[in-house]
């Protein structure tokens, strides 16, 4: 199977429980968000929940617990979209890069995002020092 179809394969099955697990997580942090209180010694002992918004607690746990429900909203994002473009790209770049440096390791400078250009740059430069050949990208022509 090529790199595309088996990340696109696997983000169809892996959405479905991604998915599950943030929206149930972020339902829950809900009312801890928004401050949702209900006095549970009233409501046992009299019937009464009081239920209310605000209090004491919503001043930490709300923050926190907004910056967790956007937190999962990104690494959901991430997860399924990031990491697998990421894998394409450096699953893409091993084979230039393996003529290009002689090592089937260097592909996995792709997973580091922009520090992949930094490191390129000076092992560019490096070659070209030491006055080593340097592919740049021309294929060879058949006869």
């Amino acid at each position: 199977m090529r790199t595309r179809e088996a990340a696109i394969q696997a983000g169809k099955i892996r959405i479905i429980p991604v998915l599950l697990t943030a929206i149930a997580t972020i339902l829950g942090l809900l009312p801890l968000a928004v401050g949702f209180n209900i006095d549970f010694v009233s409501l046992f002992q009299h019937l009464e929940p009081h239920i209310f918004f605000g209090g004491d607690s919503v001043v930490f746990w709300g923050p926190l617990s907004w910056t967790i429900i956007f937190g999962l909203i990104f690494a959901f994002f991430l997860t399924l979209m990031m990491v697998p473009s990421m894998y394409i790209i450096a699953e893409r770049l091993r084979r230039p890069m393996e003529r290009f440096y002689g090592t089937k390791f260097i592909a996995l400078l792709g997973f580091l995002g922009p520090f992949f250009f930094i490191f390129v740059g000076l092992m560019f430069l490096v070659k070209k020092i030491l006055g080593k050949p340097v592919w740049m990208g021309k294929l060879k022509q058949r006869k």
